[in-house]
């Protein structure tokens, strides 16, 4: 459950469980991208079916509106808070804005936020950054969208920044395909699109485990498809 008192640029949580989920012995990532701004009750659909089984949901840009649209149905609604991870992370791509607003309710534990109130509400501007760095469980996460590092070319420029950091998982999104390969202990991951894929793939989410810092990691893609009745059906490739 993510407690959504904690909203600093590209990550929304808790400051005790930030803390929290970068000292844990284990980790699983949920890892999205692509919706492009059409669909959030997909998103709902993949919290209702995976937000309670991970540590943080991460989304590689474009479409961040359909993550705000969820982020600000769950300040309201108590069920749809309980299936969304501890940490819900965020970077902004090419058809992105800058920054997203919510109407936030208000409570002494949000005080702290440089927000404006408004009687029984506060305004909150998330500001959508183009690229994001936490920990879970030991390990260095980045993320971005890649339109800035030419990904539909190659990955010299991601690959630098694994050097740089150094960062354990690399994560972006932006050319529509899903897409891992492992480089010097450091994964390179594109969860593929969500709603849009391209080169004849399927629409797809996809999902890392890793134990701990010594030991390698499990990625598990998804294909998502939707059956007669409108309801989505989520099939492990």
């Amino acid at each position: 459950m993510n407690k959504l008192t904690y909203f600093g640029d590209g990550l929304i949580s808790s400051l005790d469980d930030i803390e929290i989920l970068a000292a844990k012995k284990a980790g699983k990532i949920l890892v999205l991208s692509d919706t492009h701004g059409l669909d959030a009750e997909i998103l709902e659909a993949v919290l209702d079916n995976f937000g309670q089984e991970v540590d943080v949901l991460l989304f590689c840009g474009d479409g961040f509106s359909d993550v705000g649209e969820v982020i600000q149905k769950a300040l309201t609604n108590e069920k749809l808070q309980e299936k969304l991870p501890s940490l819900v992370a965020y970077v902004r791509g090419n058809n992105d804005e800058r920054s997203y607003v919510i109407s936030a309710p208000y409570s002494e534990e949000m005080n702290k936020e440089k927000t404006e109130n408004h009687d029984n509400f506060k305004i909150i501007q998330l500001n959508i950054p183009e690229s994001i760095t936490f920990i879970l469980a030991g390990r260095r996460v980045f993320a971005t969208h890649g339109h800035r590092h030419c990904v539909n070319y190659g990955f010299d420029q991601l690959y630098a920044i694994a050097d740089n950091l150094p960062a354990d998982m690399i994560f972006y999104g932006h050319t529509h395909k899903a897409y891992f390969e492992e480089t010097h202990g450091t994964l390179f991951l594109n969860p593929g699109s969500l709603c849009y894929p391209r080169g004849g793939q399927e629409p797809s989410l996809a999902i890392v485990s890793f134990p701990g810092i010594e030991e390698r990691y499990v990625v598990e893609y998804y294909n998502v498809g939707k059956n007669i009745l409108g309801s989505y059906n989520f099939e492990q490739v």
